[in-house]
């Protein structure tokens, strides 16, 4: 913890309140700043996280996941001696299954009633509302009513929209969630450890404990949840089927999403079967189905919820109720079933975070009107928020589509054609005659990849997502893949089809790109030695040793994924034209440009090779294209690409894997191929980039020997303290 100068000594007397400002205004201002510094990165946290939807929504399923089923993985290691991966492996497959044919069975189940259970429903409003108007109600009370109806009316066809529409998004946010939750089985200990590295440790091992803790409370709340779930909807349909009310199944399934929404969705289920039933069957067997529902959950409290939650603590009531139309109001039907484990994650690991913030273990904060967890908490956020302000400014100016694409080309280009550069000067060439013939294969091969992209797109695309729909249709799995096959063919399609209508700033910008090249690759390593030499004191090697890196990690990705592509696309082509299908180029030129986006490119190239013999193909055509399918992913998943990101990205793949999608919300289809090898850059350099800002790297004494004397608790630097928004440690 380091403070200001004048926090270091007696705090004068008038701190504490003056003439003109009162003491309690003085405390109330020094905690003020420091909260609402601390909700704005809270807040902007929650921005970027609706901002990267499919990305959280893909951590969200993963954590929920990972906390149901992690005791199952311990329980096949511990018991049957399985390694870790394989039985990582078999839990995640199993989960998936588990969601699918739950996911399955409530759209079949459910989605192509719900229209009819909003009509019985409104129906039986209808009848009670006649009923209390015939009793003299007030005229208020059954305006109110009616709105209800309305109301509901339009809650529950909204919210099926929400989950219906976005289909696409719903099945890449299972893959991604599904591919999350192997990983965070197999390597999450690993990836804490990491992430906790650079702590003390007693702090690691509060935070540890803590967050074992809190995922044991989630996965039993979790499990306890489902298991309740599933007991009300068995019941419930036995005593719908029983008084012989319409839509038994449908309802039950409601009632069992319903469960998943505590305190909240088992009120309005309930009362969604009790209007039903009055509207079918009349007011005695609503009163009966009451009843029951009421013995039910009455022997549900007392025998069945103390066994399913077990250990686990249940969220209280107040904070459900609140948390639940939050989590709808930023996540849409997603936050209705997360927000609550989201909650019980936060309050159990909440504990851990401030004593780690502020602990007797750490120097006791010399701030007397601000405990030290708040004051940290504040100076770091405050800090933080200009950092990603910062960052902010250069995404702006990074995705300016006509001034950017060009740079982010030239830069990805360049590092990997310097080798190319480096054996024609070794051959005799001059760096400006190597520079010029790099420059001129490179407009050669530019040349002919757009001239062949163009003539097997412009004309094939359609016709690819056509056969490719109709060999979804051949599943006969629903409209979900169908769905999931137009959104991303059609963003692919589109792009094409900016490409070829755009061809004069198209071709504008891959000229600019080419200047660029020839100019970085002739004059790049002179200006870089400039920019070197003019930044001070030890800062100059920092800076060349993080470019030199940058500059290999860029090379070595690119060549690489290079390499991989084109392999990949020789491989489809041969194998869909040995077999006789149609599209086998355009399918192939696809899978060039797709293999550039880690892991889902190349899924998404073969998945179409797939379903075009599913459409036109013969029974082995289409068992040869499923097994090229598996064998082509799990082997460049999990032996090509390790191998190429390995050496030079060294990013997980779960990283890659939720990387894609942000770099595409963030930056269109230039930034699903570049975010990758971004962020390995910076999480190589990011620790010499940060000692860069170091103080002492610049003094006179910094290359002195220094002598190995014990550093004092109060000798903490003050020029790295409050500066910013406080003036004193006492204030804003």
């Amino acid at each position: 913890m380091t403070v200001d100068a004048a926090d270091s000594g007696p705090r004068p007397p008038d701190l504490a309140g003056s003439e003109l400002v009162p003491g309690w205004l003085v405390r109330l201002a020094a905690i003020g700043w420091r909260v609402l510094v601390a909700v704005a990165l809270v807040v902007l946290g929650v921005l970027v996280a609706i901002q990267l939807a499919i990305v959280t929504g893909a951590i969200l399923v993963a954590l929920i996941v990972t906390a149901v089923v992690y005791p199952l993985v311990d329980q096949l290691r511990m018991q049957r001696g399985w390694p870790r991966a394989r039985a990582a492996g078999a839990v995640s497959v199993l989960a998936l299954l588990v969601v699918v044919l739950t996911i399955t069975l409530i759209g079949l189940a459910l989605v192509p009633y719900l229209v009819e259970i909003v009509r019985f429903v409104s129906q039986g409003i209808n009848q009670v509302t006649e009923q209390l108007s015939q009793l003299g109600l007030p005229e208020p009370v059954l305006l109110a009513l009616n709105r209800l109806v309305s109301d509901l009316q339009g809650f529950l066809l909204s919210t099926l929209s929400q989950v219906a529409t976005p289909i696409a998004n719903f099945v890449t946010i299972l893959i991604l969630g599904g591919f999350l939750t192997f990983y965070l089985l197999d390597d999450g200990d690993r990836a804490w450890a990491s992430a906790t590295g650079n702590l003390d440790d007693w702090r690691v091992e509060e935070l540890t404990r803590r967050g074992e803790n809190a995922l044991e409370q989630v996965g039993g709340y979790l499990r306890g949840t489902a298991v309740t779930a599933t007991t009300n909807a068995i019941s419930q349909w036995l005593y719908l089927t029983i008084l012989g009310v319409p839509f038994a199944g449908p309802l039950a399934v409601l009632v069992f999403i319903g469960g998943f929404i505590p305190y909240l969705g088992g009120l309005v289920t309930g009362s969604i079967l009790l209007v039903v039933t009055f509207a079918a069957q009349g007011l005695v067997p609503a009163a009966i189905l009451l009843a029951l529902i009421l013995l039910t959950n009455v022997a549900q409290e007392r025998f069945l919820a103390p066994r399913a939650y077990g250990a686990s603590s249940r969220v209280p009531a107040a904070l459900a109720v609140v948390a639940l139309p939050a989590g709808y109001a930023l996540l849409g039907p997603l936050g209705l079933f997360a927000s609550v484990p989201i909650v019980a994650l936060i309050s159990a690991f909440t504990p851990a975070v401030v004593q780690s913030l502020g602990t007797a273990r750490a120097l006791p904060s010399t701030n007397r009107l601000v405990p030290l967890w708040l004051d940290r908490l504040g100076q770091v956020s405050w800090r933080a928020l200009v950092v990603i302000g910062l960052v902010w400014l250069l995404l702006q100016v990074a995705v300016v589509p006509f001034f950017s694409a060009p740079i982010v080309v030239a830069l990805i280009t360049a590092p990997a054609l310097s080798p190319v550069l480096d054996a024609l000067i070794h051959r005799g060439l001059s760096r400006t005659a190597a520079a010029l013939a790099v420059t001129g294969g490179t407009v050669i091969v530019i040349t002919v990849v757009f001239a062949l992209t163009v003539a097997s797109l412009a004309s094939s695309m359609n016709e690819i997502l056509s056969t490719a729909n109709l060999g979804v249709n051949n599943l006969h799995v629903g409209s979900a893949p169908a769905e999931f096959v137009n959104t991303f063919g059609g963003g692919i399609a589109s792009t094409v089809t900016s490409l070829i209508t755009g061809v004069a700033t198209t071709t504008l910008g891959l000229a600019i790109s080419i200047l660029l090249v020839f100019f970085f690759l002739r004059d790049g390593p002179t200006w870089w030695h400039a920019i070197v030499q003019r930044i001070p004191g030890t800062r100059g090697p920092q800076v060349d040793q993080v470019g030199t890196s940058s500059v290999s990690i860029l090379r070595g990705t690119m060549t690489g994924t290079a390499i991989v592509s084109f392999a990949g696309a020789v491989l489809q082509f041969i194998t869909m034209a040995i077999l006789g299908l149609p599209l086998a180029f355009p399918i192939s030129v696809l899978m060039f440009f797709l293999g550039f986006i880690p892991y889902i490119g190349g899924f998404i190239a073969t998945a179409l090779g797939f379903l075009v013999a599913l459409a036109v193909g013969s029974q082995l055509d289409i068992i040869l294209m499923f097994i090229f399918t598996i064998v082509f992913n799990i082997v460049q998943g999990n032996i090509v690409q390790p191998l190429v990101f390995g050496k030079t990205v060294n990013v997980h793949p779960a990283v890659v894997l939720l990387a894609a999608p942000a770099g595409f919300a963030i930056a269109g289809v230039l930034g699903m191929v570049i975010v990758t090898p971004i962020y390995s850059i910076i999480s190589h350099n990011w620790r010499t980039v940060l000692h860069m800002f170091d103080p002492e790297d610049t003094s006179p004494e910094a290359s002195a020997p220094r002598a190995s004397t014990p550093a004092a608790p109060a000798a903490v630097p003050p020029v790295v303290g409050r500066e910013g928004p406080a003036v004193t440690g006492a204030g804003p």
